[in-house]
């Protein structure tokens, strides 16, 4: 019984370090350089961010890129392409946290992405032909 409760306090104690801001970072910086995906649903604007924390930039980025000629409204909805993984104990600060802009945003998967992007190109290769 004792080694139970030396173990899930070490498990406790480590995801408690894992989400301070000196270690959080390190964290963030080693783990997840590639994690923060964002893409709109046509996949023309797609962005990694590599710090994390970029998202106003991002966001300011995505709308100069709109084109206003776009006919369908979804294509112009940023959208990220991470999901909340409860193994990811490094980010449950911003898990917790309900003011984090990064997961206002709506979730689309790679692959839904990568289907509407060829559907795209398909319906651009008929056109000219």
């Amino acid at each position: 019984m004792k080694k139970r409760y030396y173990i899930l306090t070490s498990l406790i104690v480590i995801i408690f370090l894992c989400n301070i801001p000196p270690l959080r970072y390190t964290f963030d910086w080693l783990v997840d350089e590639t994690h923060y995906k964002y893409a709109d649903a046509s996949g023309s604007f797609y962005v990694i961010d590599r710090v994390g924390n970029n998202i106003v930039a991002i966001k300011k980025g995505f709308k100069e890129s709109i084109d206003p000629e776009k006919l369908i409204a979804e294509d112009t909805v940023l959208c990220r392409l991470f999901w909340k993984n409860p193994l990811a104990f490094w980010r449950y600060h911003s898990y917790l946290d309900k003011n984090d802009p990064r997961y206002k945003l709506p979730y689309k998967s790679e692959v839904e992405i990568e289907k509407r992007k060829k559907e795209i190109a398909n319906s651009i290769k008929y056109q000219v032909n």
